[in-house]
């Protein structure tokens, strides 16, 4: 497969992402500043559905927004952990089965689709896929999984209570 970009707005760009992790078979992993996309979160869950681990390292800011979708890719069996090492983790990347990298200015919003001007790339590089997941286990290292960071982020950013 050879590189692809998209563009939005509706450009096609959450279409291209869902279609890449239809394919994903072992591992995928998202670093993610804002996510807040239902479709992306489905295709998420779908890969774990078919046995794929689904990892998440998410900006702590934005994990305490309304409409983050961390909580129930976490409660579908999705490891979710928060970045509050950053001023902003303004990281957007996908890394699939360590084969290939989707990446770009692309939140993974919806208004990233329907009204933002963003980019996707997608890159089948697996020495490009190998750097970006050493970038991710970086920011997981220092990074706190998602039901302690509960607690540190009620403080200073309040969060709903969480669903049973």
């Amino acid at each position: 497969m050879p590189s692809a970009v998209y563009f939005s707005p509706q450009g096609g760009c959450t279409d291209a992402i869902v279609k890449e992790l239809a394919a994903a078979r072992i591992l995928v992993l998202l670093a993610a500043y804002q996510f807040t996309s239902p479709a992306i979160l489905a295709a998420l869950i779908a890969c774990l559905d078919r046995g794929v681990k689904v990892r998440l390292v998410n900006d702590h800011q934005a994990a305490s927004t309304p409409g983050w979708l961390g909580k129930q890719l976490a409660a579908a069996g999705g490891e979710v952990w928060i970045d509050g090492h950053h001023h902003i983790f303004h990281d957007k990347y996908l890394v699939l089965d360590g084969r290939l990298v989707v990446t770009g200015s692309f939140n993974f919003t919806v208004s990233a689709e329907k009204s933002n001007a963003e980019n996707v790339l997608i890159v089948p590089l697996m020495r490009l896929a190998n750097d970006y997941r050493a970038d991710w286990e970086k920011h997981r290292a220092h990074a706190t999984p998602l039901a302690e960071a509960r607690l540190v982020l009620s403080a200073a950013y309040p969060m709903p209570p969480a669903e049973d």
